[in-house]
């Protein structure tokens, strides 16, 4: 059975952010098992732009201002820590045009530009190397932010400046249809050494019902300071649409992916508005094996459908 949150010695909720529009919230542990939360807001105030705040996770804390940019928005924040260094990342612009990949050590200067400008559904992701920060995001061409391509660059922790970031993996590379490919909402992942990086992401095609989730492994490179890049891996089956994918490496290297199952169900009362079931699934790599295997459907975590929000 599902076990309601709140029992089991968990906290109750604690509301954070008061009000507000609040998306895209970003949680991180310190070496001290201290929670920090960031978000994007949009005020209540007509007029309002988006901005990012973030709080420590604990009753009575006042949430800070992380980005607020006057005219402009800020949005996708993602934060992690090395020790108790705070990191955090972010895009900010015009959220409906283009923006600016941002990057700031919190409470250590002023923010860094990664990339400017960047279009499409920007959403970067942060990790702590061993000698320095990655970055991944996606941005898409100016003319068409359907075709978006993914990004990287790294930092070391006492440079200035991002170097430029390059493309590791184009928008077609993985698509069915590479006229329409795109890639969206990439998450990642590093070893415990430090030296391996799993990558996983959303991968369109031509329409909506070939979104897939795809893996990549990428292994450190001293020599030219970047990852060279193993076989593009389709995770979620055949003829499943599979989106908003997550992926976490444990303390013995096992590789674990979840992502979200969409089928539509007909509406009797509404034919044209279907409902939308979300199912999440499960896969592992361990071992160089992957449980279930790949072209098997993956492991239902629960075999009732979840709506997690009328967004999303």
């Amino acid at each position: 059975t599902d076990s309601p949150w709140g029992n089991d010695g968990a906290i109750n909720p604690i509301n954070l952010s008061s009000n507000g529009d609040i998306r895209q919230p970003s949680l991180a542990l310190n070496s001290n098992n201290q929670a920090m939360v960031a978000w994007s807001n949009l005020g209540d105030q007509p007029g309002s732009t988006r901005g990012i705040y973030m709080s420590q996770a604990q009753a009575g804390a006042t949430p800070v201002t992380l980005a607020a940019t006057g005219t402009q928005e800020a949005w996708a924040p993602n934060l992690v820590y090395r020790g108790t260094q705070l990191y955090a990342s972010w895009v900010q612009g015009n959220i409906s045009q283009s923006g600016a990949v941002m990057q700031q050590d919190v409470g250590l200067g002023t923010p860094k530009t990664v990339m400017a400008p960047t279009y499409g559904d920007t959403s970067p992701k942060l990790l702590v190397g061993e000698d320095r920060l990655h970055i991944f995001f996606t941005s898409a061409l100016p003319t068409e932010f359907t075709k978006a391509n993914l990004y990287y660059s790294n930092r070391l922790f006492s440079a200035e400046q991002w170097p430029a970031p390059t493309i590791i993996i184009t928008h077609a590379q993985a698509s069915p249809t590479p006229r329409y490919g795109g890639i969206w909402h990439p998450q990642a992942a590093l070893s415990s050494d430090k030296r391996t990086v799993h990558l996983v992401w959303e991968q369109a095609g031509g329409t909506l019902d070939v979104i897939s989730v795809w893996y990549v492994q990428g292994q450190w490179q001293t020599a030219s300071n970047s990852f060279s890049w193993g076989t593009l891996t389709r995770i979620s089956p055949a003829n499943q649409m599979g989106v908003r994918p997550k992926i976490a490496v444990d303390g013995a290297n096992r590789v674990h992916i979840t992502w979200v199952e969409q089928q539509f169900i007909p509406n009797p009362g509404d034919p044209n508005k279907p409902f939308t079931m979300q199912y999440i699934n499960y896969r592992r790599l361990e071992g160089g094996q992957w449980s279930p295997a790949l072209g098997q459907v993956g492991m239902r975590l629960d075999n009732q459908a979840v709506q997690v929000n009328t967004y999303r």
